[in-house]
């Protein structure tokens, strides 16, 4: 992140060997998952965005109360697609 105008971030929830981060980025919200080299530094090994299949939609973190989980729940819907939970697994957030 370079401070810009056009990112931000909101909120920021800790897993063992992964972060991730929910905010904005051009208007639409966003979620951004952070893995780190090992369990027990702070280097970072990747920084992903995830992306959706829809134009307009909302995304958030859900209820992710488990620090060791594998996995990251978010609450999504759009115009088209009813409130849903869904659970992304940390170790390929994007597959």
């Amino acid at each position: 992140f370079d401070g810009g105008y056009d990112r931000a971030i909101d909120g920021f929830t800790s897993f063992k060997s992964h972060s991730v981060a929910s905010g904005r980025e051009g208007g639409l919200p966003q979620i951004w998952v952070v893995s780190y080299g090992s369990d027990t530094t702070s280097d970072v090994a990747s920084f992903e965005q995830l992306t959706f299949e829809e134009d307009a939609y909302d995304v958030g973190l859900g209820g992710n109360s488990n620090h060791t989980a594998d996995h990251v729940v978010l609450q999504y819907d759009s115009l088209v697609t009813p409130l849903q939970s869904i659970k992304i697994p940390l170790d390929s957030p994007t597959d």
